[in-house]
């Protein structure tokens, strides 16, 4: 092989490797998740918890005759005053819990969770918990323990490559910060390396 030929092939390879990294953070289309709906009626948020995914878009309805407004209590999202058969949406792109209430009636709460996304791969996996600019907490829990550590504090990555040579499965959660708060932690994931 010729000194030229190997030039095109490492560049072919890193071409390639960047393809794969930036498919792997790529946002989500529009149509990859459903949307969900929460009802807003008899002064309630149906169901309370609302479990979304990276990308999916949630929309509240009021069907009262009261105005009512669902919003973050961690300032991530506000609605304005919706009337009878108004609704608002907001597409979640980063993980975490999200716990809201209505601005108008504070004692009406709801949640809505978000998990990372994990895919498997030889060795570890690809990680995910945002396709949002921000700044973001990651805890992992290791094969054989049951206490949560930092795996990543305070950054502003939307997700990473896991490399491991230990097997067994991994544990991942993120949360997200806002200008004026954090959410709870996003629920678990699991990622079995072989």
């Amino acid at each position: 092989m010729t000194p030229m030929s190997r030039a095109r092939l490492a560049f072919a390879s890193v071409i390639g490797a960047l393809a794969l990294v930036l498919t792997a953070f790529a946002p989500v289309s529009a149509t990859t998740y459903p949307t969900l709906h929460v009802s807003i009626s008899g002064f309630a948020f149906s169901p309370f918890t609302t479990h979304a995914h990276l990308g999916t878009l949630v929309v509240w309805t009021n069907h009262d005759s009261a105005p009512h407004a669902p919003t973050s209590n961690q300032g991530f999202w506000a609605s304005p005053h919706l009337g009878t058969n108004a609704t608002y949406a907001k597409r979640f792109t980063q993980a975490g819990t999200f716990a809201y209430h209505c601005a108008i009636h504070p004692d009406m709460h709801g949640v809505v969770t978000v998990p990372m996304n994990v895919k498997a791969r030889t060795g570890g996996g690809v990680l995910v918990w945002a396709f949002a600019s921000g700044r973001y907490d990651v805890q992992i829990e290791r094969p054989g323990t049951t206490t949560w550590a930092g795996y990543r504090t305070s950054t502003t990555l939307r997700g990473l490559t896991f490399v491991t040579s230990h097997r067994g499965t991994y544990h991942f959660r993120a949360r997200s910060h806002s200008a004026s708060g954090v959410s709870g932690w996003s629920p678990a994931v699991g990622l079995i390396v072989r």
